[in-house]
Order: structure tokens, then C-alpha cells, then sequence
């Protein structure tokens, strides 16, 4: 199962480049160094598509019921419950139209380990065009991840920051149970395990 999906993961993400590289890779200089970027930041899409699939599978594996709640005025939360009881899944969509700015945030989407606690989230926006007073396309604007120990405590956060920058917080437990939490910038390659571990 895990090979198959793998494969099928492979093919949809290779299919739109299937005809970029092999033209360039005869080149030198600065066209070896773009099709080298080419690649480089496909494998970081496969790793991120690879991740994604396994929560969706994980929703699909342990769903036990969808519950839906107003939030504030123009908000609508979509929760995916699990067997257990435990969370997870959530959508929280924003439905009102601020046609003053530019930006507005579109929709948070979470997801949850088998604990229910929080291992991943993403803060999509929608562009709107004051010119042809339209919404022109959504926008993924940030991402984070977090990691737990055996305990179940928050060990690791990573969060991408503007200009692709990302920012890695660690946290450690004393005995007078005092947390430590430290931090540092990181290169954004290593924001996902390797493919290996996401499909663990």
C-alpha cells in the first residue's frame, strides 16, 4: 500500500516536468544551475505532496463523524473527529468579502496526530483584484509543523516565515517541569523529514 501510493504520488508530481530538464541538462554554467534548482525544488514538492497525502489518509483511515460551528460572524469550522473522539482534522473557512484591502486570510486548515494534538498547519489568503473587483486565485501564505516526544509534549516547531525563511523552535522539559524553549533559522530543505519517515 505504502509503495503503490508512492508511485502514484511520483507519477502526478513528475507529469508537468517531464519535457523541462532533459533539453538543458546538455548545457553548462548558468543553465545546469537552473535545471539543479529545477530539481531541487521538485523534491522538496514531493516531500511536501508525500506528507499531505499521509494526513489525508489518516483522516480517511480513522473518520468517525464531521461536525460544522459558526465562528464570529463570517467563519464557518469544519471538524473531523475521529473513533476516538480526538480531532483530526479542521477547516476554518472565512466567508466574508473585505473588498477595502487587498489580502484577506481565506481559510486555516489543521491537522492532528493519533493523540489529537496539533502536527500541522497551513494559512491559505485570497488575492482580491480592486481593479476588476474580483478574487483572483488563493495563496498558501504560510505553513508550520510540530513535533512531540513519547510524553506527548511539544519538542519541535517549525514555521515558514516570510521570504522563505524558516524558524525552528525546540523545547526541552526540567524536572521542576519549567520549559525551555530556544530558537534559530534554519534552511527551509529541512522543514520535512525525509520521504522514508512521512510515510511511516
Amino acid at each position: 500500500m505504502r509503495f503503490t501510493f508512492l508511485l502514484i504520488a511520483l507519477f502526478v508530481c513528475l507529469a508537468p516536468y517531464g519535457q523541462v530538464s532533459t533539453k538543458t541538462l546538455h548545457n553548462v554554467g548558468t543553465d545546469s544551475v537552473v535545471v539543479s534548482n529545477k530539481i531541487f525544488n521538485y523534491l522538496k514538492q514531493l516531500q511536501q505532496t508525500v506528507k499531505l497525502q499521509g494526513y489525508e489518509l489518516l483522516v480517511l483511515q480513522h473518520l468517525g463523524r464531521i461536525d460544522s460551528a459558526r465562528y464570529n460572524n463570517d467563519s464557518l469550522v469544519v471538524s473531523f473527529i475521529g473513533k476516538n473522539g480526538l480531532k483530526l482534522k479542521t477547516i476554518k473557512q472565512t466567508f466574508l468579502t473585505r473588498n477595502k484591502i487587498s489580502n484577506f486570510e481565506d481559510s486555516v486548515v489543521s491537522y492532528y496526530n493519533e493523540n489529537g494534538r496539533l502536527v500541522y498547519m497551513e494559512w491559505w489568503n485570497k488575492v482580491y483584484d480592486k481593479a476588476r473587483k474580483e478574487i483572483i486565485e488563493r495563496q498558501k501564505i504560510t505553513y508550520s509543523r510540530y513535533e512531540y516526544d513519547s510524553k506527548n509534549r511539544l519538542v519541535r516547531r517549525l514555521k515558514l516565515m516570510p521570504e522563505y525563511r524558516v524558524w525552528e523552535s525546540t523545547f526541552s522539559y526540567e524536572e521542576n517541569k519549567n520549559v525551555k524553549e530556544d530558537g534559530k533559522w534554519i534552511d527551509p530543505a529541512s522543514f520535512w523529514a525525509p520521504v522514508e519517515e512521512a510515510l511511516k
